[in-house]
């Protein structure tokens, strides 16, 4: 559906909200922005799909949290 829109980026899918040393569902969602700030990638947007209608938590997680590491990891815009 991106694509028919004129989306011409790259989709990555990432989990988050892991928690503890149990094995969490893989790529994380920190190592996946790690990997694209190394990969010189300069803009990111955060599309959530699951989980944040009633978890403040999560969009504090995804709004502020996930965007330092972001900015820390070469990562210049992140939406």
């Amino acid at each position: 559906l991106l694509r028919e829109k004129g989306f011409k980026g790259n989709v990555h899918l990432s989990f988050q909200s892991r928690v503890g040393p149990a094995k969490w569902t893989e790529p994380n969602t920190i190592d996946k922005l790690q990997e694209l700030g190394k990969l010189g990638i300069k803009r990111v947007a955060i599309f959530p799909i699951s989980f944040v209608g009633d978890h403040l938590e999560t969009l504090e997680e995804i709004g502020e949290q996930l965007k330092e590491i972001a900015i820390h990891s070469g990562i210049q815009e992140y939406y």
